[in-house]
């Protein structure tokens, strides 16, 4: 007998023992993002707190009902009751899943149905958009009184941006009118991959860059009275200019529109190439120059050789692009001495990262070549 008692108290306690941690990690299995970068996480959203609830910075109300926050233990739900509309629910915010960024996002809403709901028939649980057509973004297969319902919709960053455009969140919600009460049990949003850097401009896409003779786009303008021509080979653009006598006879990329678009570093790439029955003086280079104040040097090549291609990069942050706004300056696409020919410009494009600064701090030379362009005063710019 008494063996027998050491034999089931032995069990007990292995059983006390094991109960805990299986707990846990049923816990832990309600937030596990695998591999993702966890961006929000209800459980760990400091502001919802227990009692009625209004908005938290990744989350809001929609509609006048009852909103209620329990926390058990550490476990927090979202019951919403008495409701009167099918809107009536709680946006996840977009804006602050753009700010943290990413490639790709994993929005899962996990909830469940009271039983004593009254539900309308072939009424379903909705992810939708909280303005701008109001569109369904994923719902369920069914609402079960006494059930509980997953809602998981994956969007990209440019999806995600195009929402933050139209100040549009997501919003939890059902697709008749109305499911008296619902509980949302876990919001969790994960992204993975890097930021995509922005393309605030690209002379491909440039709708006013259009085959014929060229003179200027709302990003782009011409400079000197020579021969700039647009081509147009099944969507791929170039832009040829002959004739050239001077070495600001180029392309001005403006800087006006770039500030108006915004970000705190901005890249410009230019890639070209010069005819191969081009003629080129001794030791000239291609170069991305100033088109006033001072027509210095920003980005230069090695050489300009005929036949060739060339590429040209060039590095800016806000406050050196709000001194060359302030200035009415430009970025110059030409050559170093008087000068090529012709040459032709296949690929302009503009990228940005970052925000746009609050207070521009003081403008910044780093990229800059000092070095002062080959032209005569009073040429025109």
């Amino acid at each position: 007998m008494n063996k027998r008692f050491k034999q089931i108290l032995m069990l007990v306690l292995a059983v006390a023992l094991i109960l805990p941690q299986i707990g846990i990690a049923q816990k832990a299995s309600a937030v596990d993002a695998s591999d993702s970068n966890v961006i929000y996480d209800m459980q760990n959203d400091a502001k919802l707190v227990a009692g009625a609830f209004d908005s938290t910075d990744n989350l809001q109300k929609s509609g006048d009902v009852t909103f209620n926050v329990t926390d058990n233990a550490g476990v927090k739900s979202i019951e919403i009751s008495g409701r009167t509309a099918n809107w009536n629910g709680v946006d996840v915010l977009t804006a602050p899943i753009k700010a943290v960024g990413g490639a790709t996002f994993h929005l899962q809403v996990k909830g469940h149905i009271p039983a004593d709901a009254t539900i309308p028939d072939g009424d379903q649980m909705l992810l939708g958009k909280s303005n701008d057509g109001y569109n369904y973004l994923k719902t369920t297969d069914g609402a079960v009184a006494g059930n509980s319902f997953t809602l998981d919709y994956i969007f990209d960053y440019a999806t995600l941006s195009g929402y933050v455009d139209k100040s549009t969140n997501i919003r939890i919600q059902d697709t008749k009118s109305a499911i008296d009460k619902f509980v949302i049990d876990s919001i969790i949003i994960t992204s993975t991959g890097a930021t995509p850097t922005p393309v605030l401009y690209d002379m491909q896409n440039d709708a006013k860059l259009v085959a014929g003779a060229f003179d200027s786009t709302d990003n782009l303008q011409k400079s000197g009275d020579i021969t700039f021509n647009v081509t147009d080979n099944a969507g791929v653009k170039t832009i040829e200019i002959s004739g050239r006598t001077a070495n600001w006879n180029g392309v001005d990329v403006l800087t006006a529109p770039i500030k108006a678009v915004g970000g705190a570093t901005f890249h410009l790439q230019v890639k070209g190439h010069i005819p191969a029955d081009a003629t080129i003086p001794d030791g000239d280079q291609m170069l991305l120059g100033k088109s006033n104040d001072g027509y210095n040097y920003l980005k230069t090549t090695d050489g300009a050789v005929a036949g060739d291609s060339f590429t040209l990069d060039y590095i800016f942050d806000y406050a050196t692009l709000s001194g060359y706004v302030d200035k009415s300056t430009n970025i110059r696409i030409q050559d170093t001495k008087s000068a090529i020919d012709k040459f032709v410009i296949d690929s302009i494009i503009i990228t940005s990262t970052g925000t746009t600064p609050t207070t521009p701090t003081t403008p910044s030379d780093e990229v800059v070549v000092a070095s002062t362009c080959n032209r005569t005063p009073g040429s025109p710019t």
